[in-house]
């Protein structure tokens, strides 16, 4: 069972040190150490696990006198005496306990742990399996001393040889384990499965029953047994907590009081007050512990162990206290972990007097992280703010910025990002204006938007320290192109007497603040809204450069007075707001009906021709007749023969004419009206047949 305890803690975890005991009748009880283990320095966790061999003085059953048979408050005595004397054995003490005992072993332990006791040293753990003290041995029964926190006793009560139960203890009866009897020595064979969990024999040929562990209350089997020890990490512990006693608290819970000689100092860990065992390198953390040292104040110092052992001094000390003398206090120590680099400890705390010393570790192991780096230093250039509302060409606008008192800073300047890329680009990036300081950290630029091109215009805004480090922020702001401007416009004649008359059409005070009057558009209101739309106006011309001035034959317009609009576009795409003039537009007379005398006439011979002309907005001032010489229904004076005008006469215009040289045949003869205002109408023809 010792190995099997060993190889729990790993191949170096602990060393495993026989001690024999012997009973010579010349001689009395005697222990030895065997010289040839590890020693408890060479072992990775620190730990030893002791054998005590003390057949040679118990079990000699074949002398019926019992002569040689030693009572085992007598061995305890006695070995706890050899505990404490011998320098190597006494090291052992430092560390916390456990004593497992067999049959009248368990006896046995049970009084070492009492015998302990009167040093003042606390018992850890008492595991009891079927204990069994003979009294034709003269061994006492099985009563607990008062300086054992924890006791589990493993019995049966079937057997010849059978155990009993120990008031104060956590007794778990094995008398049916799965419908199979477990026996005096299976008891041992019971426990010896919970500490190597895949053994099919106690190492004595004994068999371990797997379905012992599948029993309600015994098992499972990593969950029961060793698996309440601390080397195990007390797996399961929660039912085990109302059997944990307080040591030297007045012999409740059927204990034994034990009081004598000088004391030993004790100690055990609580647990960190956070609850957590993780730190982050350099800060501190609490530990709670609880002590006991009945006529000496004790020193407590926490290590952080960079593995399970605290006998090889690796330790880093970490935090230090004092305590008064007391029987059972607890109290707690600050931890430092500035001394730690990052990583993985377990966490040791000692508490010595002047001639003792006792261990104990934290369950958890202690993690040391490293800590966050520092925060960067603030940025030199903190903030800028530019306008959020368009800035019109050329107004003046302002750039804010707020730079860190962290720096010395010896300028702050705006720069135009060339390449729109964010990174300011000495002799590439424009600079606009540098910033004066108002106050600690803010700086203020008043920069015009004149030379600005309209639109968003990436800033960069460089703040320069006395050490010649920079730092940038960007910003962008929105130009808006001023329009250009147009004082007045004017058409000459303001009457348009016939479509294609001449039209001049001029401007005032053509400008633009923050470029160039790229061109003048002259438009006349189509639709006679009174309002200007590009769209759907008539456009009369472009007039590009000079004085904008145009001169144009008008189309055929809808009579009436209209607005000439003209509007200035500049350099930017930026259009002015229209300004207008009146022209009227002359509605010109029609003949509504024109007719012959005679559709056929002799050469030379009188016929009249009569016309009903009218003016919607005027008066017909005379009606004129043509020859249509050139036969294109239009007329035109300078090819076609004028016949001659007519006379009014009762609304009826009328001209009595004859034709001497044509030809014989058809004959067009054209008739237009003219009005007060020099507007000519649209000709009217009449056909006669010349005989």
């Amino acid at each position: 069972m010792a190995n099997a305890i060993a190889n729990v803690a790993g191949s170096s975890g602990a060393s495993v040190r026989p001690v024999l005991v012997s009973n010579d009748t010349a001689t009395g009880l005697s222990m030895t150490l065997n010289p040839g283990a590890p020693t408890i320095t060479q072992s990775e966790r620190g730990e030893v696990v002791g054998i005590l061999d003390w057949a040679d003085a118990s079990n000699n059953f074949q002398n019926p006198l019992f002569e040689r048979n030693v009572a085992t408050d007598d061995e305890a005595d006695m070995v706890a005496n050899r505990l404490l004397s011998n320098p190597v054995t006494s090291q052992w003490l430092s560390s916390p306990i456990h004593l497992i005992g067999h049959s009248r072993g368990a006896s046995v332990m049970t009084l070492l742990a009492e015998a302990l006791g009167r040093s003042g040293i606390w018992v850890n753990q008492l595991t009891l399996l079927d204990p069994h003290p003979t009294w034709l041995a003269g061994d006492p029964s099985e009563v607990l001393p008062d300086n054992v926190a924890f006791t589990d006793n493993y019995y049966e009560t079937g057997d010849l040889v059978a155990g009993s139960m120990v008031p104060g203890a956590m007794n778990v009866v094995l008398n049916s384990a799965h419908g199979t009897s477990i026996g005096h020595t299976q008891t041992h064979a019971f426990y010896h499965g919970t500490i190597q969990l895949s053994a099919t024999n106690d190492g004595d040929n004994t068999p371990i029953d797997p379905r012992w562990y599948e029993t309600p209350g015994l098992g499972p089997r990593d969950q029961v047994g060793f698996a309440r020890s601390r080397l195990r990490g007390y797996v399961n512990l929660a039912d085990t907590q109302s059997y944990v006693h307080v040591p030297y608290s007045g012999g409740t819970n059927f204990r034994t009081p034990v009081v004598a000689g000088s004391q030993w100092p004790n100690i055990d860990t609580v647990g960190l007050s956070t609850g957590n065992s993780a730190i982050v390198q350099g800060n501190t953390s609490t530990l709670e512990f609880v002590y006991g040292d009945r006529d000496s104040g004790e020193t407590i110092t926490a290590y952080a162990d960079v593995d399970d052992n605290p006998y090889n001094n690796n330790e880093i000390r970490i935090g230090t206290t004092s305590v008064p003398a007391q029987a059972f206090g607890s109290s707690t120590v600050q931890l430092s972990t500035t001394p730690l680099s990052p990583g993985s400890y377990r966490l040791l705390v000692v508490g010595a007097d002047e001639v003792h010393r006792r261990f104990a570790y934290l369950d958890e192991p202690l993690t040391v992280s490293a800590p966050p780096p520092p925060p960067p230093p603030p940025p030199m250039l903190m903030s800028v703010s530019a306008p959020s509302s368009p800035v019109f060409r050329p107004d003046v606008f302002v750039i804010n910025a707020t730079t860190s008192q962290s720096y010395s800073v010896r300028s702050v300047y705006v720069y135009a990002d060339a390449n729109r890329n964010g990174a300011f680009e000495p002799g590439i990036d424009t600079r606009l204006s540098s910033s004066s300081q108002l106050g600690a950290g803010s700086w203020t630029s008043w920069l015009s938007s004149r030379n600005l091109p309209a639109g968003s215009v990436s800033l960069l805004i460089v703040a320069t320290a006395a050490n010649g480090a920079t730092s940038t922020l960007t910003a962008s702001v929105t130009i808006a192109n001023s329009p250009p401007t147009l004082q007045s416009v004017s058409a000459k004649p303001t009457l348009i007497a016939n479509a294609g008359d001449k039209l001049g059409l001029s401007i005032k005070n053509a400008k633009d603040f923050d470029g160039r009057v790229q061109s003048v558009s002259y438009f006349i209101d189509a639709d006679g809204d009174g309002i200007l739309s590009r769209d759907s106006d008539t456009l009369l011309s472009v007039a590009v450069g000079g004085k904008f001035s145009s001169s144009i034959l008008t189309p055929a317009l809808a009579p009436g007075v209209r607005k000439v609009f003209a509007i200035a576009l500049d350099n930017d795409g930026g259009w002015s707001t229209p300004v207008s003039t009146l022209v009227t537009i002359n509605s010109t007379p029609t003949i509504s009906s024109m007719t012959a005398s005679a559709v056929e006439v002799l050469r030379r011979t009188p016929f009249t021709i009569s016309v009903i002309a009218s003016d919607s907005d005027d008066r017909v001032k005379a009606v004129e007749f043509y020859i249509d010489s050139d036969g294109n229904g239009l007329i035109d004076p300078r090819k076609d023969r004028r016949l001659g005008s007519a006379k009014l006469n009762a609304g009826v215009w009328s001209l009595r004419m004859s034709i001497s040289n044509p030809t014989s045949g058809s004959l067009t003869i054209l008739g237009r009206a003219l009005d007060s205002r020099k507007g000519v109408g649209a000709a009217r023809a009449i056909n006669v047949v010349v005989l």
